[in-house]
């Protein structure tokens, strides 16, 4: 029955890879089928060791990571884990004998992530290579089918295309990666903050970086070729907003694309890869396009509803602690921005932002804007229930000195009889009723009502 246990371990690398990335996640579509499993078994172990050094705070990260070394290598050698995300990585390592020194290069420069904070040149390039060229390596063994001559062929190009991809998280990380963890990735940047001049050597850098990668782009194999040029479009667009941001901006946010944007890209990226590259037979690419576009379509509605789902869910705890309200805005910043509850929900993040602030001037600031933001979203749609929700949930909650307090008791009784109406209940229903519950809004009576 090891293959039932097989199938479980992919599935497991997959909802791993869908969860952390749907960046990385819509690039898999546009690969070949055949090769999935793969890449998702790929990105999923490389995605656990990430998170070991990145965000098991309050744990004891080099134990755990070394411990995952430790298991990754018996895995291997066995042919087996009891761990699914090992399990699949296995098989991979195993199927297409990618080479050993790229996985030890991988996880020695996660464990620098535990020890170095600031890269000299020497460190930087080794961090780069074990970091991201050689993942980019693996993948590039998948696509080849293990053919080492093709493999090698290819490499230059490939470990091109890792080192503008992880240069580019470097430079959208800046603030997070200084601040939170301590880390200075640039040689630049030992003993200065970036300046412009520092910024445009860097964009140029990735720059020559894009120029050699597109080389091996196009000879790539079919199964992969689309599927890469999709990721190195998406990079190069990140790349053209950093380099037109301020170094305030940079410093301070993580440049970031919508996922509408990012399904623009796709169909950009397509068109281009069909003039340019030249790979589709003339008869086939109307059906080409029809089944591009319905991929297209039903990734973007999936992920509009995902966005949606999560930030609903992480909205009901997000003033317990700063962590919860940074995961809350972080999440509402970077949602579809283009709907208006969305607008709601990142108006209502500033103001739970503003709580956990510093500045007495800056917090009342920032909740004045939240506020004003929603106020003006729910008088363009006042019979929306959902902007209710959060309005209600901001009111009963913020401090009384701030006098933001007028629309509780009505808008309690529209969410009440909303709930009364509705014969099935999905996650906004039931968000409205834990959070109503919870603050003690609704009597006995009126839960029996609402048979809650």
């Amino acid at each position: 029955m090891k293959e039932l246990f097989d199938k479980v371990s992919l599935k497991c690398s997959k909802l791993t890879t869908k969860s952390y990335s749907t960046s990385f996640s819509l690039g898999i579509q546009f690969l070949d089928k055949a090769i999935h499993d793969e890449i998702y078994a790929i990105y999923g172990f490389v995605r656990y060791a990430d998170e070991i050094v990145d965000s098991f705070h309050g744990f004891h990260k080099e134990e755990l990571l070394k411990e995952f070394n430790n298991e990754t290598w018996k895995a291997i050698k066995r042919g087996i884990s009891l761990n699914p995300i090992l399990n699949s990585f296995q098989w991979v390592v195993n199927e297409y004998n990618i080479d050993h020194e790229l996985i030890e290069s991988f996880l020695e420069s996660m464990s620098m992530d535990l020890t170095e904070k600031i890269y000299d040149q020497r460190l930087y390039e080794k961090y780069i290579l074990g970091s991201a060229e050689v993942v980019g390596l693996m993948c590039l063994k998948v696509f080849v089918n293990g053919s080492q001559e093709r493999y090698e062929t290819l490499k230059p190009a490939a470990m091109s295309l890792g080192a503008a991809f992880q240069k580019i998280n470097f430079l959208r990380d800046l603030g997070k990666d200084s601040e939170e963890l301590g880390r200075h990735y640039f040689p630049q940047l030992q003993n200065q903050k970036i300046n412009q001049k520092i910024k445009d050597e860097l964009v140029l850098e990735i720059k020559n970086d894009f120029d050699k990668a597109f080389l091996g782009i196009k000879e790539l194999p079919l199964n992969s070729r689309l599927g890469v040029y999709i990721a190195f479009i998406y990079y190069k667009n990140l790349l053209r907003r950093i380099s037109k941001s301020s170094i305030e901006t940079i410093s301070n946010n993580r440049i970031r694309i919508s996922n509408f944007k990012k399904i623009g890209l796709a169909l950009k990226a397509y068109s281009e890869y069909k003039l340019k590259l030249s790979v589709f037979n003339k008869k086939a690419s109307k059906i080409t396009v029809l089944i591009l576009l319905l991929i297209l379509s039903n990734s973007y509605s999936t992920v509009k509803a995902k966005e949606l789902q999560d930030v609903r869910k992480s909205y009901i705890d997000c003033d317990i602690s700063k962590e919860s309200s940074k995961a809350f805005f972080e999440l509402a910043e970077k949602s579809d921005l283009k709907n208006n509850v969305n607008k709601a929900y990142l108006a209502a993040a500033k103001m739970v932002k503003a709580k956990f602030g510093i500045n007495p001037i800056s917090k009342l600031l920032l909740f004045k804007a939240g506020r004003d933001e929603l106020e003006k979203l729910i008088k363009s749609e006042p019979n929306n229930i959902e902007m209710k929700y959060i309005r209600l949930a901001i009111q009963h909650t913020a401090p009384k000195f701030l006098s933001y307090r007028d629309n509780l008791e009505q808008d309690k009784l529209a969410l009440i009889k909303y709930l009364s109406k509705q014969g099935t209940r999905g996650d906004l229903e039931n968000n409205i009723i834990k959070f109503l519950k919870r603050e003690k809004l609704i009597n006995k009576e009126e839960q029996a009502k609402l048979n809650v």
